[in-house]
C-alpha cells in the first residue's frame, strides 16, 4: 500500500506488499462469505461494504491480530510511522465527520477494479448497488477517498465531511503528501428511490 510504503523502494516494501496481499485476499473471502462483497464480470471489479452494527465472525479477530503483527514486524521505522499516522488520522477524521454515530452508517471499505476493465462502468454499478441496499435500510453511507477520487464519488451524491493529510509529519518522506477525504452520502427517501427506479424502467 503506497500510503505506508517507504518513499524509496526497499525489500521491506516487497515483504509488506506480500503480507498485505495475502491479508487482502482472505479479507475479500470473509466479505464474500458474509454476503458483504459484490462483484461484476467474474471478479473484474469488487466492492466491500459494512452495514450498520456488523459483527465479524469470531475467527476473524485472532487472524487479523496475527496478520497485523506480521505486517508490523516487516515494517521499516518509516513504514511503522506512516501506518500509525494513517490509522490515527483516519479515525480522527471519521469521528469529526460522524461523531458517535458511525454505526448508523453503511461503510464502503474498498472498491477495486482490474486496470484492464477500468472505464467500463463496473465500479459505478457496484457503488450504486451498495447505495440501493443502504437506501432500502434507511441508512446514510460514508467512505474515505484520496483526493483524486473525490469527483467520482461526488457523482453519486457523496459530499466531503472531513479532510486529512498523510506524510506531512514525516521528515523522511520525500514524495508529495497524500490527501484524503471522508465523504458522506445521505440516504434517499423511499419516494425518491421508487421514482428513480421507475424512471430507469421507463
Amino acid at each position: 500500500m503506497l500510503l505506508v510504503q517507504d518513499s524509496k523502494g526497499t525489500l521491506r516494501n516487497v515483504a509488506l506488499k506480500t503480507i498485505r496481499g495475502i491479508f487482502d485476499q482472505i479479507r475479500v473471502y470473509r466479505f464474500v462469505r458474509a454476503g458483504l462483497a459484490l462483484t461484476v464480470n467474474a471478479g473484474s471489479a469488487v466492492v466491500l461494504y459494512l452495514p450498520d452494527r456488523y459483527i465479524p465472525p469470531r475467527w476473524w479477530r485472532p487472524f487479523e491480530d496475527v496478520m497485523t503483527k506480521l505486517a508490523v514486524r516487516s515494517m521499516s521505522p518509516q513504514q511503522a510511522r506512516r501506518s500509525e499516522e494513517l490509522v490515527r488520522k483516519s479515525a480522527d477524521a471519521v469521528h469529526a465527520a460522524l461523531g458517535n454515530e458511525a454505526d448508523q452508517y453503511f461503510y464502503i471499505e474498498g472498491l477495486f477494479t482490474d486496470p484492464e476493465y477500468q472505464g467500463q462502468g463496473f465500479g459505478s454499478a457496484l457503488v450504486n448497488a451498495v447505495l440501493d441496499t443502504a437506501d432500502k435500510a434507511g441508512r446514510p453511507t460514508y467512505l474515505s477517498a484520496i483526493e483524486q477520487n473525490v469527483p467520482f464519488y461526488a457523482s453519486f451524491g457523496f459530499e466531503v465531511a472531513a479532510r486529512y493529510t498523510l506524510g506531512e509529519e514525516d521528515p523522511d518522506w520525500d514524495l508529495e503528501p497524500v490527501l484524503l477525504r471522508v465523504m458522506i452520502r445521505q440516504r434517499r427517501s423511499t419516494e425518491a428511490w421508487i421514482d428513480e427506479k421507475a424512471a430507469l424502467l421507463g
